[in-house]
Order: C-alpha cells, then structure tokens, then sequence
C-alpha cells in the first residue's frame, strides 16, 4: 500500500504547500511554544489510516462487509453457538472474533497460529473511498482555483474601481472546500459533538465513554483510544461519505453558506502574512449573534465569510497590518496542537 493511501493528511499538501519556505518544508510551532522547526509536509498533519474503513467498523456497507471476511469463504464460522453466514453479523461481532469458533470442511476447530493468520488476513483488507473520493472531488483541483481566484483578485484589487468588487468564480467550490477542511481538522466541529451526542444518549445515556479506554491490541487504529472515539470516528466517516454524495450535515452548513454569506477577499500587506493553523477555518460571532468563518488559503490571502446576500461577486479587501496580525493572534490562539508559518520570526506575524 503506497504511502499516500496510509498516511491521510488532515491539512493536504496541496493546501499547506502555501506556506512552505524552504523545498518542502513549513515552519511549525507546537501551541503554547515561541520556537518551531522545519516539518516536511509529506509525513506532517496527518494520521495514519485516518479515513480508512476496515472490518469491525459500524458503518461498512455489506458489499465492505464481503471483502473483510472472505478470507472465511471456505470456513464454517460459530458465534455464540450459532452458525452465522451473514457477514453484517460477523462484522459487529468481529471485537469478540478471538471467541469465535472457526471449523473448516472436516469440520476441525481453526485454533491458534492459523486462527491468528486469518484474523490478520481480514484485518488487512482495507477500504480508502473516503479518502481518494475527497482527493479526486476537492483536493486534485485546489491548487487550480486558488491561483486563479489569487491572481484575479490582485488584479482587480489594485485597479481605481470603487468599489473593489469581482466576478464570484469557484464561489461554490471555495466554499465546500472551506467546510471540509473544518470538518476534516482537529478538535471536532461542535455541530459534530451535538449530533453524536445525540446518537449515544439513548444507549449509553449514564455512561462516559470518553473515559473508557481500550487496550491499545484491541484498537482498530492507535489513534481510537476510547469507547467514544470509535463511536464519534464511525460517525465521522458517515458523514464525509454523505458530503460526497452531496447530502448529510456538511452539506447543510455548505448550503446556508452559498445561500446567505457574501465572500470576502482580504490581502495581507507586504509587511505580513497570514499563519496557516491544524485548526486552520476560525470562527467568531459579532454583535449581531451571526457567525463569520475566517480562511486563509495563501500567506498572503484569506477569505472571510460574512452573512450577506451577494452571491455574484467577491469583496476585495485590502488589511491592514494590525487587522492581519489580529487575526493570527485568533487563529494561534484557536489551533488544536500546532500552528505554521513561512519562516521563524514571530514579530512578522504578531
């Protein structure tokens, strides 16, 4: 399996490529710390199997379901005295697959190494549609739109026209790229946690799942420590497979924004640039209770999304030094771990 299917990066490269200084490198600085280092954004901002769907997991389709457990084809399986063919069954029993009873056409009980062998075969059969579908629908065409939208707006920024305004090209595409990278980021979306939240109370209503850990040999991934993470994580595959089918609760916040937000374009004076956080989609309230969404997509370019009901055009803005060094205090402020800049001095971005 090839590195780019193994490691799924929550900030693609092709995002964080922006903020690179130095060949492949962003300077990175852990939240709290002064001082960073260099990160190669190949192995940086990623998780190991993070949108991967294997056997054992609640949300695989019975066709998924298939796949996992044929390696059993030819085995007879018996889970709680009962002889199961249904590979759905198998699959939300498969945490108790070490009690299972496994016999083969001589109708001779599979114990040990061999039993051992197949458990890893159906382990190692992994499903990545998550992850190659958000590529081929989001991630292969970004770099194209943010030139082209970068390069149109510092044309039409610097002309006499009052006021700065431009055709709103790759509006909709700026928009869902800006929620999936909200909800593709650490922490969880807090529209995330209520609606787990709700799916977990009717069963487990007096129980803390974030604080029931699993023994790290019976986590699917490292990464799943707890009850409530593999639950919250099943969900979150449910859902990103739902945004690309264009439905499901991503697709409801991308709709209120293309309905009834006007997009701002804000260019960073040459005395600063944006940061880039793990966190990278900041969100604030003003006075009017309404929510904004700030969104850096280059050093030197940011979006900010306000309730508004243009839908045609951009807003070109250009910020002041002080406004964009606000903004970084925010956004460094709100990173879940760690934070990049194009280079190491922090009174160029603070």
């Amino acid at each position: 399996m090839s590195n780019q299917s193994t490691y799924h990066h929550l900030l693609p490269q092709t995002f964080s490529g922006s903020w690179k200084h130095y060949q492949d490198s962003v300077y990175a600085v852990l939240k709290g710390n002064t001082a960073g280092a260099d990160k190669n954004t190949a192995n940086f901002g990623g998780i190991n199997h993070y949108h991967t769907i294997r056997a054992g997991f609640l949300i695989a389709t019975a066709s998924e379901c298939k796949q996992f457990f044929q390696p059993l084809k030819n085995y007879t399986v018996i889970i709680n005295e009962h002889m199961v063919t249904d590979v759905h069954i198998m699959n939300e029993a498969f945490y108790d697959f070490d009690n299972w009873t496994i016999q083969d056409a001589s109708g001779t009980d599979i114990i040990g190494k061999k039993k051992d062998s197949l458990k890893k075969s159906i382990l190692a059969t992994k499903i990545q549609h998550v992850e190659s579908n958000w590529s081929s629908q989001f991630e292969n065409y970004w770099g194209t739109i943010v030139q082209e939208v970068v390069q149109t707006g510092y044309d039409a920024i610097f002309t006499y026209t009052v006021p700065h305004l431009m055709k709103a090209t790759y509006r909709e595409e700026l928009i869902e790229f800006m929620i999936s990278m909200k909800w593709r980021t650490r922490p969880y979306p807090n529209e995330f946690i209520e609606y787990v939240n709700a799916k977990l109370s009717p069963q487990f209503d007096k129980l803390d799942l974030r604080k029931m850990e699993i023994p790290q040999a019976e986590r699917f991934f490292p990464f799943l420590e707890t009850v409530y993470d593999e639950y919250a994580h099943n969900y979150l595959l449910t859902v990103f497979e739902e945004f690309q089918q264009g439905k499901g609760l991503m697709m409801k916040e991308v709709n209120r924004l293309k309905n009834h937000y006007s997009l701002t374009l804000c260019f960073a004076p040459s005395s600063t640039e944006f940061i880039l956080s793990d966190n990278p989609v900041y969100e604030f309230y003003k006075k009017d209770g309404k929510r904004r969404y700030f969104f850096p997509i280059t050093p030197k370019v940011a979006i900010l999304f306000s309730p508004g009901s243009s839908i045609n055009h951009y807003v070109l803005h250009a910020m002041k030094r002080q406004d964009v060094l606000q903004f970084n205090r925010e956004m460094r402020a709100n990173c879940h771990e760690v934070y990049m800049m194009k280079g190491p001095n922090p009174l160029y971005y603070f």
